[in-house]
């Protein structure tokens, strides 16, 4: 019976997800709390760089600080000991920073393409591909620090352009996981158009029947905007669409609110980074401040 319960249990997606959420949670609030202690013995201003291998609380930065804990604990330092272990800024000299961002440019590109599939396992593909995209962001900053001997500065320098590369890099990177969102969207959500009969999206059970047979549902009415399928429970009930400017309306959205905060994260940090990373005792400060 017990055997029986936990085989039960263990195949369950739902509690696997869960599980492995509470982990990722746990490991969260353990390094944001391990980053807390370390603010507390340290100056953002004087720190000396790294001599040993790289970690996450040393040397801080307000830009490392304020950076989301997914980049912070996962992304960032599996970059720094990916190239601590295997030397790849120094072997692969001539990889310049420009080039990993210019292919993790195309490999977005690639992912969008997948992302837009009506295949589950090609979406979910793409959508690490795209994680991966992700990963090579932080590596060609972590190439750029090593090329000029700034190893654990997480400080933006502005008058390179490298620093305009990745950014329209990131840029070109999330328009196009937008496109093939939205494309994906046009192809597996109800468009109303006419009176069409639709199964069901791949991550949605179909109706079951009496004699328990699936059966796609009708769109009844093609003036009603709205719904997702299998909402009522019942076949003989209309199931709403979506029109294509409301999906793309929705899509636009979600991408500016991403634009508007890509574009401006950057500000905010440089701003914080001269409140807290400055040093007080440079005289020049002292003159000018009244």
């Amino acid at each position: 019976m017990i055997s029986y319960f936990a085989m039960n249990i263990t195949c369950n997606g739902k509690f696997i997800f869960i599980i492995c959420a509470a982990v990722v949670l746990a490991f969260f609030v353990a390094m944001d709390t391990h980053l807390y202690f370390a603010l507390q013995r340290i100056s953002l201003v004087h720190q000396e760089p790294p001599q040993t291998a790289w970690s996450p609380f040393h040397p801080l930065s307000v830009k490392l600080i304020m950076t989301d804990p997914y980049n912070h604990y996962i992304i960032g330092p599996t970059a720094e000991y990916f190239d601590d272990l295997t030397g790849f800024s120094k072997t692969f000299y001539f990889i310049t920073p420009n080039m990993i961002s210019i292919t993790h440019v195309i490999m977005s590109l690639v992912s969008a393409r997948m992302v837009s599939s009506e295949s589950l396992a090609t979406r979910r593909g793409g959508i690490l591909l795209y994680q991966f995209r992700s990963w090579l962001d932080d590596l060609d900053g972590v190439v750029y620090r090593s090329h000029t001997n700034r190893r654990g500065q997480y400080q933006s320098n502005h008058n390179t352009l490298g620093y305009y590369v990745d950014i329209y890099s990131d840029i070109i990177g999330g328009i196009a996981l937008m496109f093939g969102i939205l494309f994906f969207l046009y192809k597996s959500l109800p468009v109303c158009n006419g009176n069409k009969v639709y199964t069901a999206l791949p991550l949605t059970n179909p109706e079951k029947g009496k004699n328990g047979s699936s059966s796609p549902v009708t769109v009844t009415s093609p003036n009603r905007v709205l719904g997702l399928l299998n909402v009522f429970g019942s076949n003989e009930r209309p199931a709403h669409g979506y029109t294509k400017k409301f999906i793309f309306y929705k899509v636009l959205c979600v991408g500016l609110c991403v634009a508007i905060a890509s574009g401006t994260w950057d500000k905010v940090v440089e701003k914080y980074t001269y409140l807290y990373q400055t040093d007080l005792h440079d005289p020049l400060l002292e003159v000018r401040t009244p």
